[in-house]
């Protein structure tokens, strides 16, 4: 997945999933989608796994915002064919690499 979301979140999608863009330039709103995952999963990981970190109120509040952001362009764009690609991307990570 953070493969996955890195290059959408850089403007291009992977190989084997390029055709299912069409060729056309990656929406932005899907661009941050892709990034947020990145940042909150990566945000996630600190929390579960780091037991010497300890997270701000103000980085709470950010990360909350980060998502916030990021579920209202979902519901912009999730009925497109990107965001249809993106979700099968998501479903078949492991086929969709290289």
């Amino acid at each position: 997945m953070q493969n996955l979301c890195k290059s959408l979140a850089g403007g291009t999608p992977p190989n084997k999933l390029a055709p299912a863009f069409t060729g056309l330039p990656i929406d932005s709103r899907l661009r941050g989608i892709a990034q947020a995952f990145r940042d909150l999963q990566e945000a996630r990981h600190q929390a579960d796994y780091n037991t010497y970190r300890l997270f701000q109120r103000s980085e709470a509040l950010y990360h909350y915002a980060l998502a916030d952001r990021a579920l209202q362009s979902w519901n912009e764009i999730r009925r497109t064919p990107q965001a249809d690609a993106f979700l099968t991307g998501l479903l078949v990570i492991k086929r969709v690499q290289g």
